[in-house]
């Protein structure tokens, strides 16, 4: 229930996709996956392959010296 996305500062338009099952053609994706969630193991955030933007993905806490956007989930809710 702390995720967080991190990327390097003043990114515009960032093109995000996201799939859950696998890599996209044409894209540098980031696996999103978390400690209990087994066999949840082919979920990806994307940007174009040509973005500025590199992402980092943190389900414990901000990652020092990059800025983070934290993602509530809703069945996190209860834990």
């Amino acid at each position: 229930r702390d995720n967080f996305f991190c990327w390097n500062k003043d990114v515009k338009n960032p093109g995000f996709q996201w799939s859950s099952s696998g890599l996209i053609d044409n894209m540098r994706c980031t696996i999103i996956n978390e400690k209990l969630d087994i066999g949840w193991d082919d979920n990806y955030l994307c940007v174009p392959i040509l973005s500025d933007l590199h992402l980092f993905w943190s389900m414990d806490s901000e990652i020092t010296g990059l800025s983070c956007l934290q993602w509530i989930e809703q069945c996190d809710e209860g834990f």
